[in-house]
């Protein structure tokens, strides 16, 4: 787990940078677990789309790929941040990058968020009341 901290921690301090990103990919598809390949094949599909005009072949055959892919393997990418009540509202180049939360997680998990999802750049947070 120190090395994939690491690959994350990389990736927030380039949040730009996809380097990283295919860096932490190549060390995911070297992974055992089924669900680590398939992030590694996420990251670089979605960092192709970003690439490519929407209008493309290339684009309409790589978005169903990532549409598969986090059909089958969203709810296990999430676990570590459901666990800490937050939820995977958006992915960026493969990684969450906005999170639904309330206050009360924002502050509690706040440190262990970052970590866990280093390139989440928006929070919908709920619960919000007005006094």
């Amino acid at each position: 787990m120190l090395a994939e901290a690491a690959f994350l921690n990389a990736v927030r301090d380039a949040p730009r940078d996809d380097a990283p990103r295919l860096i932490y990919a190549d060390w995911l598809s070297e992974q055992p677990l089924p669900s680590q390949q398939a992030k590694a094949e996420f990251i670089r599909v979605e960092i192709a789309l970003a690439a490519l005009d929407e209008g493309s072949p290339e684009w309409t055959s790589l978005d169903r790929r990532r549409r598969t892919l986090r059909r089958e393997f969203h709810t296990i990418w999430q676990s570590p941040l459901s666990r800490l009540g937050a939820t995977i509202l958006e992915y960026d180049r493969g990684l969450p990058s906005r999170l639904g939360l309330t206050p009360d997680v924002l502050v509690a998990a706040d440190r262990r968020l970052a970590e866990l999802a280093p390139g989440w750049i928006a929070a919908t947070v709920s619960g919000l009341g007005s006094t």
